[in-house]
């Protein structure tokens, strides 16, 4: 699993953590949420953060960080989310 190997690459990030993220092999992804609802997940969200609303449902965050766990595309990244109409899969599939 993904998970799996970075879990067991977080040992040499302990033992040295400022050559590992020098070097680029610890990887890291940001996700900026907006103000956390109650609201049903839709499983659509927006990196845009110009526009109507500021919030987004507790599960479409649940959603987001899982799949920025699974999609390697997402590494050494900063996203903004909030509700939107674009499929969470789509977001973090970008490169």
């Amino acid at each position: 699993m993904i998970l799996e190997k970075e879990i067991a690459g977080f040992g040499a990030f302990e033992r040295n953590p400022r050559s590992t993220v020098d070097d680029g092999s610890v990887r890291s992804t940001i996700l900026r949420f907006g103000r956390l609802s109650g609201q049903p997940g839709s499983g659509r969200v927006r990196t845009n953060t110009e526009g109507e609303g500021f919030g987004i449902s507790r599960a479409n965050v649940a959603d987001c960080i899982l799949e920025a766990l699974c999609q390697t595309s997402a590494a050494n990244r900063l996203v903004d989310l909030l509700d939107g109409d674009e499929p969470i899969e789509k977001v973090f599939a970008r490169s």
